[in-house]
C-alpha cells in the first residue's frame, strides 16, 4: 500500500500464515500493508508486515511476512483457541 493510510478491514480468514481480509481499497498483488490484529482477551494488538498474495472473491488474501517468533506463537495461539471455539 506504502500510502501510510489507517483503514479498515474484516477478517474473513486467519491462519498463523496469512489472512482474506474485506476492504474497500484497491489492492494488488504484491502490495505491502502493515496488519494489525486484535487478539481477544491477548493484551496488546498484533503488527504484522503481509504481502498481498492473491485477490479473491470476498477480499485480499495476505501472506504474513518476516514474524518474529513472538508474533507467529501468539498469532498460532489466538488461531488454536478460535479452531477449539468453531469461529
Amino acid at each position: 500500500m506504502g500510502r501510510g493510510e489507517a483503514v479498515s478491514g474484516r477478517t474473513l480468514d486467519l491462519s498463523a500464515f496469512g489472512a482474506r481480509i474485506a476492504t474497500d481499497l484497491k489492492l494488488q498483488p504484491g502490495d505491502t500493508a502493515r496488519l494489525e490484529f486484535q487478539p481477544e482477551g491477548d493484551g496488546d494488538p498484533l503488527h504484522l508486515s503481509a504481502v498481498v498474495w492473491t485477490l479473491a472473491d470476498r477480499g485480499a488474501v495476505f501472506v504474513f511476512a518476516n514474524l518474529r517468533s513472538s508474533d507467529f506463537a501468539r498469532l498460532s495461539q489466538y488461531v488454536g483457541r478460535l479452531v477449539e471455539r468453531g469461529s
